[in-house]
């Protein structure tokens, strides 16, 4: 990964100083730590020390007496690459692409990920189409485009999780109702009477495969309880 060295006009784009006093080096151990948005400040006796989450940039070095006097110019406080590429993002989807750019060295595994707004489409500004939530998700964190057939499967089984440790590629299969699909889908309906989603859900974990709920909908109504007495 490469570095980038914060430019001289570093404080200003940050944090909106104008006329800043000329930092210390660090020395030592740092006094505490916190966080401001996605900066990582380390306080020293002479300097505070801000690293960006992105771990793309050196960290930008701030005298304590000027930490008073910052103020937000952009959305979040981060490195002055973080903030460009914000501006730069203009849809919904580019925004979240970013920000898994920017967090990539701070998304655990062990933890769901979530979005402030549910949402399982987005517009891809470039190809004109929409694409789904958790293939943006995943082709942009893995950096791994995906073929037409692929798609995105959930390992966590929570419909709103995004973290990308938590997904999974699988081949879309040519025929994809099965008929122990379909036995599955007349069973879970007449004796758990679950929902087209949970239905949904368990035959990617049991088959690793996507079937639509109009597919599901489509068995359930042409399922007939005489059916259901043959099977039992």
């Amino acid at each position: 990964m490469n570095i980038t060295q914060p430019s001289e006009n570093a404080l200003f784009t940050v944090f909106g100083l104008l006329e800043p006093t000329p930092p210390k080096k660090p020395r030592g151990e740092p006094l505490k730590t916190f966080k401001l948005d996605s900066l990582h400040v380390f306080e020293y006796r002479q300097v505070l020390s801000c690293k960006c989450a992105c771990s793309r940039s050196e960290p930008i070095l701030l005298a304590p007496q000027d930490f008073k006097k910052i103020t937000r110019l952009n959305q979040l406080y981060a490195c002055p690459l973080c903030i460009q590429e914000f501006r730069d993002a203009k849809t919904t989807k580019e925004k979240l692409e970013v920000w898994l750019r920017q967090n990539k060295p701070e998304i655990e595994s062990k933890r769901h990920l979530y979005l402030p707004k549910h949402t399982k489409i987005l517009f891809d500004t470039s190809s004109g189409t929409t694409i789904r939530t958790k293939r943006a998700v995943y082709q942009a964190f893995f950096e791994a485009p995906l073929a037409p057939d692929h798609f995105v499967l959930s390992k966590c089984n929570d419909e709103f999780c995004i973290n990308p440790y938590h997904l999974m590629v699988a081949r879309s299969p040519a025929g994809k109702i099965t008929p122990e699909m379909k036995h599955d889908v007349i069973l879970w309906s007449s004796t758990l009477g679950w929902s087209v989603l949970q239905i949904q859900n368990q035959i990617k974990l049991k088959y690793g495969r996507s079937v639509s709920k109009r597919s599901i909908s489509s068995i359930r109504r042409s399922w007939q309880p005489s059916n259901a007495m043959k099977m039992s």
